[in-house]
């Protein structure tokens, strides 16, 4: 993103579809459970909600890696132990 750009202009759409936290149990993992999950979401949020595009926030590079594998690209990074 640009300075003052938001998500909407950067998709250029006036609806999105935001996930913050996905969460598999962990004797549930490795099932690809999130991807499942996720590819619903966007569905029906395509279909039902007519949305223009998706962003997500992830906390660690494994998050970043699953969604990146399913279209999603980096926009911006922020890294922790620099943040104010």
């Amino acid at each position: 993103l640009q300075d003052k750009q938001t998500v909407f202009d950067y998709l250029r759409t006036d609806r999105v579809l935001y996930t913050g936290i996905v969460s598999v149990d962990s004797d549930y993992r490795g099932l690809r459970l999130s991807e499942k999950l996720l590819q619903k979401s966007l569905d029906t949020a395509k279909e039902q909600l007519k949305i223009g595009g998706a962003f997500a926030e992830t906390t660690s590079l494994y998050s970043l890696k699953a969604f990146v594998k399913m279209g999603y690209k980096a926009m911006s990074e922020i890294i922790y132990e620099e943040y104010d």
